[in-house]
Formats: structure tokens, sequence, C-alpha cells
């Protein structure tokens, strides 16, 4: 479930600006491309698979994620 959930956590006020910045500028058109149900599934896998790259690449790291 961590998986999940820490997609929505972020690191301060500017980071999630930039990350809504960034969604409203290029996420609505990949979203008119796949659907609502198919991106989803797109976004959710990309976030499980952000989060698991960076527990490989930084496993003694002792900053939480």
């Amino acid at each position: 479930m961590t998986l999940i959930t820490s997609q929505f956590l972020h690191g301060g006020f500017l980071h999630l600006a930039g990350n809504m910045w960034f969604m409203w500028i290029f996420d609505n058109n990949i979203e008119d491309r796949l659907g609502h149900v198919k991106y989803l599934i797109f976004y959710l896998t990309c976030g499980v698979l952000a989060a698991l790259s960076q527990w490989f690449f930084s496993q003694n790291s002792t900053i939480p994620s």
C-alpha cells in the first residue's frame, strides 16, 4: 500500500506546485490519448516503478521516501 500512498506525498508547497504545473501542461494530453481508466493505471504504475527505482538505487539512504 505504501507504494501507492507515497505517490501523493510531497516535500513541500513548491514541490506540490511544480508537480501540479507539470501535470497541467502534459498529463491532460496523455489522458486524452489513453482514456481515463488506462491513464489511471499508467499513472499508478509509473509511481510504483519510480518508488521501487528509488529504493533500489538508494537502499542505504536515511531519508524516508
